[in-house]
């Protein structure tokens, strides 16, 4: 019974973190109470049955909470947070550690308003590194021109936010701060982001097409089957709001197709140089037997070894239908639509 209340409890706080901003501590009591009165709802009888105090009751729902403390710190480790706001990190930790020494004690008492407001703390955290590493790809590929209001309000939010966590402020105050800022810098690297994914686009279509001149669909028909449809997952990445998916999709098809082009070219270019070498022995040859026809002429007969006058000796190079192996790329719902996006970012002049 004692797995069961701990797998309730534990689902109940993550439906309770989940949310974007983080409840007032008027909500956190209300929720709090809510759920203590939910469990004693339904197991009271069953608690007492077992013979499990409410200090016992207390202690499983403590360390529950530490459990999902002890995963938002390390999200927020691996997102950067200790390296990039360590004093915060640094004092959020001591109010960790705090809270981990008296669950530990086993005292008894209801932690879970102090738990609580360790967890967001460290949530915040996560987002705010998050927020700065999207800051920081806006700012190196210079995406803010595309949204500058929403740039500027990403900027103002975080000069408020840093202002918050030298303040001071309560927990509730820095995770709005956070989500505002999250949400402004998010915006402005999907819209820039959508914008180089679209221009990226029209280099990958561009080497397909060198590709297509000649006929790499039937000289090396698997590469260029696979860097096809390297276009198409990209496309269905651009228009379902992947853009960075999709500019590394374009990118890897535009290298793929200028390496299809250079293999097929240089084979071409080696039979081409084969075809000519033997041209230039059969004009060699040709003039060899003029001149022995002359000196010595065999007559009209046929002679074993000696191809007929008008015997066809190289064929011309040809191939089997080679526009029904180009793979259209624009053919399907998605990459149209990413067609439309790649032709209005380029009259745009994105760069």
């Amino acid at each position: 019974m004692k797995v069961k209340i701990l797998a309730f409890l534990s689902l109940v706080a993550l439906l309770l973190f989940s949310c974007k901003s983080t409840p007032t501590a008027e909500d956190v009591v209300d929720e709090t109470t809510g759920v203590e009165s939910a469990v004693e709802d339904e197991s009271v009888t069953e608690e007492v049955d077992n013979g499990k105090t409410e200090a016992e009751k207390n202690n499983a729902k403590n360390l529950a909470l530490l459990q999902q403390i002890e995963t938002a710190r390390q999200k927020a480790v691996d997102a950067g947070a200790q390296e990039l706001f360590a004093d915060v990190f640094t004092e959020t930790d001591a109010l960790y550690n705090a809270y981990k020494g008296k669950c530990e004690a086993g005292s008894g008492d209801d932690l879970s308003s102090e738990g609580k407001d360790v967890l967001a703390r460290y949530q915040a955290l996560e987002k705010a590194a998050n927020a700065y590493t999207t800051k920081q790809k806006i700012d190196e590929l210079n995406l803010s021109q595309y949204d500058p209001k929403n740039y500027q309000k990403g900027e103002q939010s975080t000069k408020e936010l840093l202002e918050l966590y030298g303040n001071k402020a309560d927990i509730n105050s820095i995770s709005a701060k956070v989500d505002e800022a999250c949400d402004a810098y998010a915006k402005v690297f999907l819209t820039g982001m959508k914008k180089l994914a679209a221009v990226k686009r029209s280099d990958a279509i561009a080497a397909k097409k060198r590709a297509d001149s000649v006929f790499a669909g039937v000289g090396e028909k698997d590469a260029y089957k696979a860097a096809s449809g390297k276009i198409t997952k990209a496309d269905s990445q651009l228009v379902t709001n992947d853009p960075e998916g999709a500019y590394k999709g374009y990118t890897a098809a535009e290298t793929d197709f200028n390496k299809l082009y250079d293999s097929v070219q240089k084979k071409r270019e080696a039979a081409q140089k084969a075809m000519e070498e033997a041209r230039a022995k059969v004009e060699q040859a040709a003039a060899f037997a003029s001149r022995a026809d002359k000196e010595a002429p065999l007559g009209d007969e046929p002679v074993e070894g000696i191809e007929a006058e008008d015997a066809v000796l190289l064929e011309v190079e040809t191939y089997d239908n080679p526009e029904s192996a180009v793979i259209d790329v624009d053919a399907t719902a998605d990459g149209g639509a990413a067609a439309a996006m790649e032709a209005q970012a380029v009259s745009e002049g994105v760069q």
